[in-house]
């Protein structure tokens, strides 16, 4: 029974248990012993196994939506620890009062909806247009670039989904750019771009693609959240900041945490190098 529950995420409903041969009677003598725990009329959990995000939104009538369920398609998301769910509004007053359940809608980022959710894991349409009232118009522009990039979708599907959809959508829509190699790049682009700078993305100088060319001579480079460099990729990257550098361009290297929290130090920096002409000559890069 415990690998059962392992597979459904932790909770299982009454009629997914009727399916695998539990009778009322032989759930409520399980229930009696402490073999399973009723979470609420028509939903268990065994004593013994953890709730999967699957099961937290099972346990609260939901469903895992939002950038969470994007993440596990393979969409490139902002960074969070919170599980997305989208949850029917008419039941939020009426959650069990088990711990667990109260745990599972205090840590989770809940998004209300007027209709019934009828099935635990939101698809990709629905997710993303939960995920177009999250998450910031700029992100945004990301998550539906690692989309085409991908293969996920196409630009006419995306075309479509704006038409029908929200603001939010239709003004990312209009910013695509498959040509990004990143979901942290796509957002730099879309910041450039507002700075009415000139500038192309994924420029290859001599041996050496890099990211963002501003003018002629400021390399911008992009360091991922995932980018975790072992002895090999540090010495590559510095050879390619050295080498860059004697040729005359200027390289501006950011991280992916310099570019979501600290974009206005970001610009301040490149708008200095701008102002100096760094980006129109050549010369001896700092830095």
């Amino acid at each position: 029974m415990a690998q059962r529950f392992t597979a459904h995420g932790g909770t299982m409903t009454t009629r997914m248990l009727r399916e695998v041969g539990y009778s009322t009677r032989q759930l409520q003598s399980l229930v009696a012993s402490k073999q399973l725990l009723r979470v609420r009329p028509g939903l268990y959990s065994h004593p013994q196994i953890q709730w999967s995000s699957v099961g937290r939104a099972r346990a609260l009538g939901g469903a895992v939506s939002c950038v969470s369920r994007l993440k596990e398609l393979g969409v490139w998301t902002p960074q969070t620890s919170q599980l997305h769910l989208r949850v029917p509004r008419h039941t939020r007053e009426g959650w069990s009062r088990d711990p667990r359940v109260q745990r599972c809608a205090k840590g989770a980022h809940l998004h209300t909806h007027a209709d019934a959710i009828t099935s635990p894991i939101d698809d990709l349409a629905t997710s993303l247009h939960v995920a177009s009232k999250c998450v910031d118009r700029i992100e945004l522009v990301a998550m539906l670039d690692s989309m085409l990039r991908s293969g996920m979708a196409s630009r006419y599907a995306l075309e479509t989904h704006a038409d029908a959809g929200n603001a939010a959508m239709r003004w990312a829509v209009a910013e695509l750019d498959s040509r990004s190699g990143s979901g942290v790049e796509s957002i730099v682009r879309t910041h450039l771009k507002r700075m009415r700078l000139r500038f192309d993305i994924q420029v290859r100088i001599g041996v050496w693609p890099v990211d963002v060319l501003i003018g002629n001579w400021l390399v911008i480079e992009i360091d991922g959240f995932e980018y975790h460099s072992g002895e090999s990729d540090f010495g590559r990257d510095r050879r390619k900041d050295r080498e860059l550098h004697g040729m005359g361009y200027t390289v501006l290297r950011f991280t992916y945490w310099d570019v979501v929290l600290r974009w206005e130090e970001c610009e301040r920096q490149i708008l200095e190098f701008v102002r100096a002409g760094r980006h129109l000559r050549g010369s001896k890069a700092v830095g």
